[in-house]
């Protein structure tokens, strides 16, 4: 097992579009020159997209990268859902070379020992936003097993109508925790929903008290400080206003959201949420307390499986993503954040993705931290329900569930 595995949080699916199934539209035919490689033999290149990233943005990374192997043809295959019960499997990567797939579906792979050691590969310098947690994106026992391609903060999405309607004209992007409360008992007075849930608030209001869920070696549960007990009981009253649902993640409620239009609701909050575009909605920052706005990191990531048929290769198509001006600013102007220090690439995403997104994006990147996936907060969130909910005291919630987890 590989311990102390840094990913973020696994990626909505109810938010998420698959890549486009088939074969890529346009890379066959953009590229002249030959499809055969040295001795006459044709080289296909396998790349697995699972989420995150859209066919016309893999499109414009493939041609090039094309350009410097005219004698490779780069096929797309679409490889969702994984295994059985949602867990990968040998089966889910073989005859692939590369995949493209959500930092935390990586790290599942990784612990499996299905994802080849990337630690030698030479990628320019990220740019300043990212700069400080790039590292520890894809990392295990100091060996990198995926290189992120885009890194995301946790934000929310709004509904900017349904929050008109509630007397709300614009949100404040520099807002506390108890100016987030008071939107939330604005909307509900107006009779308008939200979708917030606590599994998505509660490390980043203990991290914004000054608490965490593990010590600082990630090793054991520490969410019984005085400060993380700060930033639960900040949780427990809004889920006691009934502002904020208590939930468990994996419930039925995340698949039956209606996003965007006239009666979606006005804030949603399902976890780490990453940069999108939806009709009606925009991207808003979480709220800061005195120890500033701490949110988890989302990425999409490169990996290579250690079956890959053209590993050498495929390599080569990793870098490509990170390494490429070009490749950056397709990416870029899809509405995928530049990971490298390319300015032109950030000022195209900065142009697709509009000032507003973008002054908000750059304010919630200040706060990134990696969370450790190698924890599962279920079991916490299913101890501290009884506290949220107001039928027990806090010390001895915390207490006794700290006691009864598996360390």
């Amino acid at each position: 097992m590989i311990k102390q595995i840094r990913t973020g949080v696994a990626c909505g699916l109810a938010l998420l579009t698959l890549v486009g199934c088939g074969a890529p539209k346009t890379t066959a035919d953009r590229v002249p020159g030959s499809q055969q490689a040295a001795g006459g033999e044709p080289v296909e290149l396998t790349v697995a997209g699972f989420l995150g990233m859209s066919r016309e943005a893999l499109d414009d990374v493939n041609y090039e990268f094309r350009k410097k192997h005219p004698g490779v043809n780069v096929r797309v295959k679409d490889r969702a859902p994984l295994g059985k019960g949602g867990q990968p499997e040998e089966s889910d990567l073989e005859g692939i070379d590369a995949v493209i797939l959500p930092l935390a579906l990586a790290g599942q792979m990784a612990e499996a020992g299905m994802l080849k050691d990337l630690s030698n590969l030479k990628v320019p310098a990220p740019n300043e936003a990212v700069a400080g947690i790039f590292d520890e994106l894809g990392t295990a026992e100091g060996k990198r097993f995926a290189l992120p391609i885009d890194v995301s903060p946790a934000m929310f999405v709004i509904n900017e109508e349904q929050l008109n309607k509630a007397g709300i004209k614009e949100l404040p992007q520099d807002w506390t925790w108890q100016d987030f409360g008071q939107v939330l008992a604005t909307t509900k007075s107006a009779g308008i929903t939200n979708m917030v849930q606590v599994s998505a608030l509660l490390e980043p209001a203990l991290r914004a008290y000054g608490g965490q869920l593990y010590d600082q070696d990630r090793q054991a549960w520490s969410f019984d400080s005085s400060a993380a007990k700060q930033g639960l009981a900040v949780l427990a009253d809004l889920v006691k206003k009934d502002l904020v649902q208590a939930d468990v993640p994996g419930g039925a409620t995340t698949m039956a959201i209606r996003i965007g239009g006239k009666d979606g609701p006005a804030l949603m909050a399902l976890g780490a949420n990453k940069l999108m575009s939806v009709p009606g909605m925009n991207m808003h920052p979480y709220p800061r307390g005195p120890q500033g706005r701490p949110v988890a990191a989302s990425a999409t990531v490169a990996a290579i499986p250690k079956s890959s048929p053209n590993a050498e290769l495929a390599t080569d198509y990793v870098r490509e993503f990170l390494s490429n001006p070009a490749a950056q600013l397709a990416l870029a102007k899809g509405g995928i954040r530049p990971v490298t220090a390319d300015a032109r690439a950030l000022s195209a995403w900065q142009e697709a993705v509009g000032e507003r997104m973008a002054r908000a994006t750059d304010l919630a990147l200040a706060g990134l931290y990696a969370e450790p996936s190698a924890r599962d907060i279920r079991p916490v969130l299913e101890g501290l329900l009884p506290y949220f909910r107001g039928t027990a005291g806090l010390d001895e919630t915390v207490a006794g569930l700290i006691a009864r987890l598996p360390q």
